[in-house]
Formats: C-alpha cells, sequence, structure tokens
C-alpha cells in the first residue's frame, strides 16, 4: 500500500489537545507538548477541522509539535503534503505577524532536514531555498517533500509548484514531526490541514498527490434499522457518529462471524475531485471480562477488503484504521462505488 497515513483529526474532539480526552485513543502520533503551550484540534478553514500549535520564543518552547511515522520507513523514500497557515491570532486571521524563523517540518534533528520558512515569505531545506512571497501571514500554502530517507535527496514543490531538488543530512531518529522545532521569533500559532504520507511501494498512488482535502463523510446508521446485519439479526441499540467516548455506542454481538455495517452519506462530496482513498476507522471500548477480536471489513456484493489483522480486545480501548485506495472489487473510487459499499465490523473470535 503507497499512503501511509491520511489526515485523521477530522475524527478528533475539538478544542482537545491531541494527547488529552477523547483524542487520546484515536491517534498514532507522540504529542511533543513544551511549557504552557498545546497541540489541538480546532474548527478548520479548509475543511472542518485542522491542528494548531501555539509556540513562543524561549528555550522551553522549542519542541512544541506531534511526530508522524516516529522511527518508522527510514529507509524508504516517502512523500509527506501538508497544507500550513501561520498566524498570530487563534483564528488564523490576518495578524501583521511575521512568518520568518518558523520551522514546520523536520525529518530528523540535522538543521539540514528541517524545512524552514524565512522572513521574505520563502522557505529553506537541505541546500535548497524557494522563490519568495510563498508564505504569507495567515494565508494557507499547500507544502509537499519527496525525500529518500536512504540518500538524503529530496525535491520540494509548494502550491503545487516544483521549487527544485536538493540534499539534506540526518542525525539521531529519523521521523516525520509538524511543528516548532526551533525558537520561533514570537508568540504565534502554526495551522496544519489535510496531510498525507506516501511511500513508492504501492501499485496505485505512488506519485505525488499535489493539493488533497480530507473530508469526513458521516455514515447514515444512527438507529438499528440503517445497519446491515452480516450473519445475524441487527447487534445494534444506536451509534453516537459525532463524538468519541460516549455512552452511545455498537454493542458487539456474543456470536463469532457477526456484526454490523453502515453506507456512507456521499452527499457531502464534491462532484467534481477524484477520490484518492477512503480511510475506514473505528473507535471501541471493552469493560467486560474475556477477549474478542474484531476486524474492519468494506464489502460490495461479494467483494471484500478487510483490515490485515484482527484486533484483540481484552479490556482496553483502541481505533483500528485501514486505508483502502481502491473500492472493493479493485475499480477505482468514484461517488458511485462508494455510495454502494458497506463498511463494518466483524466479530471474529
Amino acid at each position: 500500500m503507497a499512503l501511509l497515513y491520511i489526515d485523521e483529526f477530522e475524527n478528533g474532539a475539538v478544542g482537545v489537545n491531541l494527547n488529552a480526552g477523547p483524542n487520546a485513543s484515536l491517534f498514532q502520533v507522540r504529542v511533543i507538548i513544551g511549557q504552557g503551550e498545546f497541540v489541538r484540534i480546532v474548527n478548520g478553514t479548509l475543511s472542518d477541522k485542522q491542528v494548531v500549535i501555539r509556540s513562543r520564543g524561549g528555550a522551553a518552547h522549542q519542541q512544541n509539535g506531534f511526530v508522524l511515522l516516529d522511527g518508522v520507513h527510514t529507509d524508504e523514500k516517502i512523500t509527506v503534503g501538508f497544507a500550513l497557515s501561520v498566524s498570530g491570532n487563534i483564528n488564523n486571521t490576518s495578524s501583521g505577524i511575521s512568518v520568518g524563523n518558523t520551522k514546520p517540518l523536520s525529518f530528523s534533528n540535522h538543521v539540514s532536514s528541517i524545512l524552514v520558512i524565512n522572513s521574505d515569505g520563502s522557505c529553506t531545506i537541505g541546500d535548497l531555498t524557494s522563490a519568495p512571497g510563498l508564505f504569507l501571514d495567515s494565508v494557507y500554502s499547500y507544502v509537499e517533500v519527496t525525500v529518500d530517507y536512504g540518500t538524503g535527496s529530496f525535491d520540494l514543490w509548494v502550491n503545487n509548484v516544483h521549487q527544485g531538488s536538493g540534499s539534506m543530512s540526518f542525525s539521531g531518529e529519523k521521523k516525520v514531526q509538524f511543528g516548532a522545532t526551533g525558537v520561533t521569533s514570537s508568540s504565534l500559532y502554526e495551522f496544519y490541514d489535510d496531510i498525507y504520507i506516501l511511500d513508492d511501494a504501492g501499485t496505485t498512488h505512488n506519485q505525488r498527490l499535489g493539493p488533497v482535502r480530507a473530508v469526513r463523510v458521516p455514515f447514515n446508521a444512527t438507529t438499528e434499522a440503517n445497519f446491515t446485519p452480516f450473519g445475524a439479526a441487527d447487534n445494534i441499540t444506536a451509534i453516537n457518529k459525532d463524538a468519541p467516548n460516549t455512552s452511545t455506542f455498537n454493542r458487539s454481538p456474543a456470536a463469532n462471524n457477526v456484526g454490523d455495517y453502515f453506507k456512507l452519506d456521499t452527499s457531502v462530496l464534491p462532484e467534481d475531485r477524484p477520490i484518492i482513498a477512503v480511510q475506514q476507522s473505528a473507535m471501541y471500548r471493552k469493560t467486560d471480562i474475556g477477549e474478542r477480536a474484531l476486524k474492519l471489513v468494506a464489502k460490495e456484493g461479494v467483494d471484500r477488503k478487510e483490515h490485515p489483522l484482527p484486533d484483540r480486545l481484552v479490556t482496553f480501548s483502541g481505533g483500528p484504521a485501514q486505508i483502502l485506495e481502491a473500492a472493493a472489487d479493485g475499480s477505482a473510487w468514484d461517488l458511485t462505488n462508494l455510495a454502494a459499499t458497506d463498511f463494518g465490523y466483524e466479530v471474529t473470535e
């Protein structure tokens, strides 16, 4: 699979730090928060939700941010894409602040592997400096970097324009880290949206994608009547489709090889944008005794896509996810086959 990560923060709770409350169970990221600062989900500008990191000058605030693919995929060629805006205001409005000395992305602790936004609106990474005027106060720019962890070579795009190629060096841990990785010149907020990470090992999407949008698509099952049972009667009391960690949940059936499915409300999707991939995720909690194992499934007729490994539940909570780059029958996603696909879970043992 080429796509390693798709912006999953659309599923998070607004106003909560990534490592606090219900968000702590949703995301496979390591959050780094300096004294008095935050890495928080807020209402979005480009999409419904975005992540904001507050940073200030001073040694205590050098490492605010979050890490993806922490220590993983370090010998592969990967592409990282994300939308970035810098503002002096929490609502990402024009603030008159200088975006210079912002360091939104790093691939290791070596200075040459850190993306730096300069005071003239250009950016520098490795031995490459882009054209000026690409980054402005409170205006989103879309950044994409393809880097080979083995050789250090990279390519940089900003707003879908190739800025050039270069070479970087690594030191210490190789990673993909978002957030201020050095002292900033003044108090500011960094806004991140529409993140994706891919490698070049796949057969469908293994090239740079260009600017993308991550859209949260709600499902249509809010009562038992909206669910399609698998192998048994409906096993749902109800489901809350907006907030995690509430008391309204799917109820797991007692027998193996049963579960429930739902369909997506595709009316929220634009008709003029291609569907690159679908990320299917779930949040679960188990409080009784014994063990169960669940798996995520997407199916259309006899064709199925399954989460590769069942997720065993003992007395903990978690959130399995799978990225589907093609429909269950292997064809490219479109609004028709997306609307026809049943997404759900099955109990395996």
